[in-house]
């Protein structure tokens, strides 16, 4: 890949990145339920119990069966006189109650104990891409506290835990008696942007907006005690003192939040923009020292005399069976040992059934010990060597065998391929087709990835939509590091082009363009389908040029390049695949108070 089309790349992805910042993140939601508007009204009774009348509005996108509604006893002595009902412009239709009821149906609810707390009322209504409004109502006993000085109300109107997300809430609390004002304090829990407001002698309004899965909403109220003169939660002591204690208490630490929550989105934004321009340098740099000077890179030239194993490792960046195999016909080629097929009669006697019906030719290599010589790459002869002990110290070794080896003697095998691995890599880097300069350029973008992935985080965690593009870019950073730490040199980016041509003019017939007889194995180990080999073995056996090559005509005299008849199949088989080939949710609970729970769809 040349320098422009990698400069195109990471740009195109950097802007992308930026682009789907600004697009509505719904264009890209899933199946999703959502709550626009969650009313809440709740009287108050003299005996402590809340006469509740929850108007819930939801928001389908996707399909589903209904929505739920969870309520929750919590500090309360029970509920009763539960009601469901589909609110359709004014019109109001009471869905009907049963204890059992399935995906599908229409116009009934059930209702189900989740803990010994919580309920869960499932309202069916199938519904598709719409908005509806459920009417829920019920009634909580014993929810208010009467205590020797005053009277309590802390009720949670929703808890968290939720996935559903709510747009607005608003809930109302109306006293059983009107009392004078002053004698009424209301203090709001949840998000910071929760507020209460007294609006008359008996009625107190929370609000709340944009209430997500770690928000609760909750409402204290207090008030004479003497309105709740039938209830049956009487504390004797005085409370006054203690609540106004723990609300003065939960304002330093609520204001305390917000000072810390400032700050942090303070620090947010100028380390997104400080971390977005180093980044944008570390792309540019990137750019320039990644940068080659292909004209100097002749297509017309020879590539440089290596093994095949080495050619696969700085052109595919790793070593497989295929290149096992690829390296075995190359020594073959050298001299180095003979390739010879093995008569089907044999097999059969050897009672090899198996093999039989795969119809898998099998083959016999046998290693020549005076082939050695100072040609040989310590890879080769590594290879050599091992073929050598395997085959009792005779020279002669099925491939069958080595199959099983590979499939059955797996950890013998491991212990070849990570060896052979290494040396091939170490030649690899000693004859200098890796760029060992760039390797502390590549540290550099890995330390900047680590870093970065903290500070992502940070910026997320104070609501800055600059930090998913951070985020994103920290794993550019690291892709950029680890291309670096592996990044060949200019001179096997050299011999990549080359072979890239001398592989694509295989591939079109081009046969008389070089001495494809000794590129064989290269050709092997670049993946080239038996189908070319074998239109390149029928053009061989009628070209004079080709004719005249021992070497390549007693190979194709043993190798006729079919699927399950062809050298190279094992590589494909044998060893490549051997042990070589190195919206619901649930409460988590709210406020302090009675009551609470939250709702979804299914």
């Amino acid at each position: 890949m040349n320098t422009l089309k990698k400069s195109k790349i990471v740009f195109v992805i950097f802007f992308a990145m930026i682009m789907l910042l600004g697009f509505d993140n719904k264009a890209f939601a899933k199946k999703n339920v959502g709550v626009k508007n969650f009313n809440v009204k709740a009287q108050l009774m003299n005996d402590g119990s809340l006469s509740v009348t929850e108007d819930i509005t939801m928001k389908f996108d996707g399909k589903f069966n209904g929505g739920f509604k969870d309520i929750s006893t919590r500090k309360t002595e029970g509920i009763k006189n539960v009601k469901v009902y589909y609110m359709n412009n004014g019109v109001k239709q009471e869905f009907k109650y049963v204890h059992s009821a399935e995906n599908g149906d229409y116009g009934v609810y059930e209702i189900s104990k989740k803990t010994d707390n919580m309920y869960r009322v499932k309202i069916y209504m199938p519904s598709r891409n719409v908005t509806r409004t459920f009417r829920i109502k019920y009634t909580l006993a014993n929810c208010g506290k009467v205590y020797n000085d005053v009277g309590e109300l802390y009720y949670n109107f929703w808890d968290s835990g939720y996935e559903t997300r709510v747009e607005n809430l608003e809930g109302t609390i109306i006293l059983p008696e009107d009392v004078l004002t002053k004698n009424i304090k209301a203090f709001p829990h949840g998000p910071m942007n929760v507020s209460s407001n007294i609006l008359d002698n008996r009625t107190i309004k929370f609000n709340a907006r944009d209430i997500k899965s770690n928000d609760y909403v909750s409402g204290r109220i207090i008030f004479p005690r003497e309105i709740l003169s039938k209830s049956r939660n009487i504390v004797d002591a005085n409370g006054l003192e203690n609540i106004l204690k723990q609300e003065k208490e939960y304002k330093s630490s609520l204001q305390k939040k917000i000072m810390r929550e400032k700050k942090l989105q303070s620090f947010a934004k100028y380390a997104f923009w400080v971390i977005l321009f180093i980044d944008i340098i570390l792309i540019a740099f990137y750019i320039k020292i990644t940068k080659r000077d292909t004209e100097k890179y002749s297509t017309q030239m020879f590539p440089q005399e290596c093994s095949p194993a080495i050619m696969a490792k700085y052109f595919k960046g790793s070593v497989n069976g295929v290149d096992f195999i690829a390296t075995l016909i190359d020594l073959n080629r050298r001299g180095h040992l003979q390739i010879e097929k093995i008569d089907e009669n044999e097999i059969s006697s050897e009672k090899s059934s198996k093999r039989k019906k795969k119809n898998k030719e099998d083959y016999k290599i046998v290693v020549i010990e005076n082939g050695y010589n100072d040609k040989l790459h310590p890879h080769e002869i590594y290879l050599l060597d091992w073929l050598f002990k395997n085959s009792n110290y005779d020279g002669s070794i099925k491939m069958s065998k080595l199959e099983k080896i590979a499939k059955k003697d797996s950890f013998k095998y491991i212990e070849f391929s990570k060896e052979w691995n290494k040396l091939i890599k170490e030649e690899a880097e000693s004859s200098g087709y890796y760029d060992k300069s760039k390797r502390p350029h590549g540290v550099l973008y890995i330390c900047a990835f680590s870093i970065q992935v903290i500070f992502s985080i940070i910026i997320m965690t104070a609501k800055n939509a600059g930090g998913i593009l951070i985020f994103m870019l920290t794993f550019i950073m690291l892709i950029f590091g680890l291309i670096l730490m592996l990044r060949i040199s200019d001179l096997a980016y050299s011999e990549k082009v080359k072979w890239k041509k001398i592989r694509e003019d295989f591939k079109n017939g081009q046969y008389l363009a070089y001495s494809f007889e000794k590129y064989v194995p290269y050709l092997v180990s670049l993946n080239v389908d038996v189908d070319h080999f074998q239109k390149f073995r029928n053009f061989a056996m009628s070209n004079e040029r080709y004719l005249n090559n021992v070497w390549l005509m007693s190979y194709f005299a043993f190798d006729s390049f079919t699927r399950h008849g062809s050298f190279m199949y094992w590589g494909s088989t044998a060893f490549v695949n051997s042990a070589a080939g190195g919206a619901a949710g649930g409460s988590t609970g709210g406020g302090a108070g009675c009551g609470g729970g939250g709702a979804g769809g299914f």
